[in-house]
């Protein structure tokens, strides 16, 4: 029976006869076991047909098409065709149809390297690359049908979106905090937990409010099913950065391993990525600055894997990633004091920036840029960055960034003497502060 989409079977199993014990062993039965219909060659190939053209037609008439990598597979011509005909159906698998599996280590063809594939090497997590293998092939067992968010809740929802897209954190709070006397109201799990997610990101974009951010992760973890590892992951990602950022590194370390833990299970490359982002940030901080380096390329790779097959609805998202990735390496360079190296890195984070549209991360990046042109003795190029910074923080409606804007502006004055602009500048910054009740921030620039 044709399923929905009209395909005949679930998955096309392409591979070496040098490697077929293991394939229609134990490959073949686990994938059989979990109720998907598998098309390969010994069985499923019309006697006396070309056999190009029952590659052909497993192909088409398959969901997925698995590869399973080992040199031989390589040197393969069949196999070389196969690949051909998979890449032709879809040049830039954007329909993620094309699976690779590595069962052995081998050179794999450009347009197959750059595709995430599947680890079944010796050595590796089998239990973990079943569940991968089994979930981009769609048999993840089926949660039960979660109840709609109510429409109110959901709306609220979409309006604190809309100002926290923008940048404008300040204007979601009031909204989520109304959303959330709603949710718990609801007794609706997803709600509750996602309303809180939304007000703890706000809290500490807006406000740093590291403690009342903490509070609402902490309270979202207790609530969310267990079952749900999208959005299990994204409370214990966000929970992990509140100590990470406040300097409580021991509580940070054994939060974010537990999220990469989830990321592994779901699979997820943008899950794993953000993990991995923060088990970078938690290395610097540590004084591992060779496994911090390590971790970013690790994401930076996985996140260029994953932009061959991106909707365009999830490119912002992508860019915005990738531009922390790069800013955090310009960090690290800036660490060793290879200060040419960082604004490289800095290009990389504003040609970002220019796809995600966030304005609030641009001028954090600006920042950071005019500093290392400040510790070059490059003024103006450094004044103009921190210009361009509060610019940015203005559009984003953030006055706490756009006090430590004008503090490093008035700092940059004070060194050249303009003593009234000094002042001028540090008491904006003062005021800044205080509008975004960041009071410890406030007595710092008063001092």
């Amino acid at each position: 029976m044709l399923d929905q989409l009209g395909f005949d079977y679930d998955v096309f199993i392409s591979y070496s006869s040098h490697d077929k014990e293991w394939v229609r062993g134990d490959l073949l039965k686990g994938i059989e076991k979990v109720g998907l219909r598998a098309f390969i060659d010994f069985r499923d190939f019309k006697r006396g047909a070309p056999s190009i053209k029952e590659c052909e037609r497993g192909v088409a008439n398959c969901r997925k098409t698995l590869l399973v990598l080992t040199p031989e597979y390589i040197k393969s011509e069949w196999c070389e065709i196969e690949n051909i005909m998979v890449q032709t159906l879809s040049p830039a698998n954007r329909d993620l149809r094309l699976i690779p599996l590595l069962k052995t280590q081998c050179e794999k063809p450009l347009r197959i390297g750059a595709l995430t594939h599947v680890d079944f090497t010796n050595g590796a997590d089998l239990d973990l690359a079943w569940h991968q293998l089994l979930t981009a092939l769609d048999a993840r067992p089926e949660r039960p049908a979660e109840k709609a968010i109510p429409t109110d809740i959901q709306a609220e929802l979409h309006r604190a979106k809309s100002f926290t897209e923008a940048d404008k954190y300040s204007e979601a709070i009031p909204i989520l905090e109304k959303a959330l006397t709603a949710a718990d109201g609801s007794g609706h799990t997803v709600a509750r937990v996602k309303v809180r997610l939304s007000l703890a990101h706000a809290l500490y974009e807006a406000r740093e409010d590291y403690w009342g951010a903490e509070r609402q992760f902490r309270d979202a973890l207790v609530l969310v099913p267990i079952e749900n590892l999208d959005l299990k992951h994204s409370v214990l990602h966000g929970l992990g950065d509140m100590p990470l950022f406040s300097g409580r590194l021991d509580e940070a370390k054994a939060t974010i391993h537990a999220a990469l833990g989830v990321a592994k299970l779901s699979g997820k490359a943008d899950d794993l990525a953000g993990s991995l982002i923060s088990l970078s940030l938690l290395e610097r901080a540590l004084g591992f600055h060779d496994s911090a380096i390590a971790k970013l390329d690790e994401a930076v790779h996985l996140l260029l894997q994953q932009a061959l097959s991106l909707a365009e609805d999830e490119k912002k998202r992508h860019a915005h990633m990738l531009a922390v990735c790069y800013i955090n390496k310009a960090l690290l360079c800036r660490d060793t004091g290879d200060l040419d190296e960082a604004l490289a890195f800095y290009g990389k984070v504003e040609e970002q920036h220019r796809i995600s549209g966030d304005k609030l991360d641009a001028g954090k990046a600006l920042l950071f840029c005019g500093e290392v042109h400040c510790a070059n003795a490059d003024w103006e190029k450094g004044f103009d960055c921190f210009r361009r910074a509060l610019e940015s923080f203005k559009e984003a409606a953030n006055p706490l960034w756009g006090a430590r804007a004008l503090e490093r502006i008035s700092r940059l004055y004070a060194t050249h003497e303009r003593w009234e602009e000094a002042l001028h500048a540090m008491l904006g910054a003062a005021a800044g502060a205080e509008e975004s009740g960041h009071l410890r921030e406030q007595v710092h620039f008063f001092c």
